[in-house]
């Protein structure tokens, strides 16, 4: 078992874009501290499963946009894709289009 980096992630790298990963949001100054820094026109959150305080939220000019993969109606919360593989789902929807 070994940790492997998301696609989205590789892009980001290959593209050479700040990434930040933080283990602990709340209350990380440091952190909070980076991003502002930065002055971002906008952040983009993908499959991050905590959420964001709004401080954080409050940093970009433009807003934050989260991106996260649903399965719905089906599958709701923070692992859907992890439940339909554990559930042994063969294919599931997303807005009335197929996936396998």
């Amino acid at each position: 078992m070994k940790v492997l980096e998301s696609d989205v992630k590789k892009f980001a790298v290959e593209k050479n874009l700040k990434i930040f990963q933080p283990e602990k949001i709340k209350g990380n100054e440091e952190f909070i501290k980076e991003i502002e820094e930065t002055k971002p026109e906008i952040i983009c959150v993908v499959a991050y499963g905590k959420i964001l305080p709004k401080e954080i939220l409050e940093i970009p000019k433009k807003g934050c946009i989260n991106l996260h993969p649903s399965l719905l109606p089906k599958y709701r919360g923070s692992a859907p894709i992890q439940r339909a593989v554990l559930n042994g789902d063969r294919e599931t929807r997303c807005n009335n289009n197929a996936y396998e």
